[in-house]
C-alpha cells in the first residue's frame, strides 16, 4: 500500500492506494479534531470530529483537495 500525504490551506490530506485490490483507492481529509473522507466532503462539504460536529469547508479547497487526489491516482 501507498500512502500520499499533503497539506493544502492547513488541510491534511491522505491518500491510500492499494494496487492489490483492483487498485483501490481512498482519501481522508483531517483538521484539528475534524475527519471525513474525500468521497463525503465532494457530497456534503463538511467533515466532522467525534461528536459528529461538522465543519464546512469552502468549496475551493475541496476543490484543491480533488484536483491533488485525482492528479496523484485517486
Amino acid at each position: 500500500m501507498q500512502i500520499i500525504k499533503t497539506n493544502i490551506n492547513d488541510y491534511h490530506v491522505e491518500l491510500e492506494i492499494d494496487p492489490l485490490e483492483d487498485p483501490s483507492t481512498q482519501c481522508w481529509v483531517y483538521k484539528g479534531d475534524y475527519s471525513g473522507s474525500l468521497s463525503r466532503l465532494a457530497q456534503i462539504g463538511t467533515i466532522e470530529n467525534s461528536s459528529e460536529i461538522e465543519l464546512k469547508v469552502p468549496v475551493r479547497i475541496i476543490d484543491e483537495i480533488e484536483d491533488w487526489a485525482e492528479a496523484n491516482g485517486y
